[in-house]
């Protein structure tokens, strides 16, 4: 069985956001100033990411998603059915793309 992706089908997959401010103005309690000074600190909460803020649960999510999508592999074939080249886009999805743009 194949699963076709059609034109104009986004595929996303994660990436790790690499934050710019110090991990001791990360660690602030201070949500104010964090905002202030990094207009993407809403996003720099990264469960995956690395230090302090890493999510306990990490190993057991990645290998359900590892068991998911081998699951998915072994029942279904994958290929590109546009007549565009490929385009991977490297950044972090927080909404749905605003189709009116």
């Amino acid at each position: 069985m194949a699963l076709e992706v059609t034109h104009c089908t986004t595929l996303i997959t994660a990436c790790i956001v690499i934050l710019s401010c110090g991990e001791k103005m990360l660690m602030s309690s201070n949500e104010d100033k964090l905002q202030k000074m990094n207009p993407f600190a809403l996003f720099a909460y990264q469960p995956f990411s690395k230090g302090k803020r890493n999510c306990i649960g990490q190993t057991f999510a990645v290998l359900e998603a590892r068991t998911l999508l081998a699951m998915l592999y072994s029942k279904f074939s994958f290929q590109y059915a546009g007549s565009e080249p490929e385009r991977q886009v490297h950044n972090v999805t927080s909404h749905p793309k605003d189709e009116s743009s």
